[in-house]
């Protein structure tokens, strides 16, 4: 079995979506190869006034996230996984503060860029509902390519983004 971690701040948004979209794409294709997790640099952050858009977004998919609970990324965790993947360069250097463990980017995995998946940018002018919808839209469309990727990478360059 293969473990993937996908790494937020609160594991209420970015990760979570991950998680559910890719268990979503890998149950349809018929893949039991993979396990999905997903944890927060902070998951015992108050979420009162978060926006669940994106909860609703899912629902709308097909995928019921009611059940999910927030996980605190721990060094145990990490190393439990065969891949961890962070959303932006906070988590990054957040784990690495913590934990002196160094983790790609979703985006590294996906398209060889060291751009984040970000909710909140400074300037944008959409609502923060209208921000988690185009983040669920974004890991919906990459989740196959995601996969492919994850799926083509050589044992050897596996290793590259392998948790040691």
């Amino acid at each position: 079995m293969f473990k993937i971690l996908f790494i937020c701040t609160d594991n209420i948004g970015r990760s979570l979506t991950a998680k559910y979209l890719l268990e979503d794409w890998l149950g349809k294709n018929g893949r039991d190869d993979i396990e999905v997790s997903s944890a927060g640099i902070d998951a015992g952050s108050d979420i009162s006034s978060f926006s669940m858009d994106h909860m609703a977004r899912l629902l709308e998919l097909g995928i019921d996230a009611s059940g999910h609970r927030r996980t605190q990324v721990t060094r145990e965790l990490i190393m439990e996984q065969d891949i961890a993947i962070v959303m932006d360069e906070e988590q990054r250097g957040w784990v690495r503060a913590e934990f002196g463990i160094e983790l790609p980017l979703y985006n590294e995995i996906l398209k060889g860029e060291s751009t984040p998946v970000s909710i909140t940018i400074p300037g944008m002018t959409e609502t923060i509902g209208e921000r988690l919808l185009r983040m669920v839209e974004y890991i919906y469309d990459s989740i196959p390519q995601l996969a492919e990727r994850i799926d083509g990478l050589a044992d050897s360059q596996r290793k590259d983004y392998r948790v040691e």
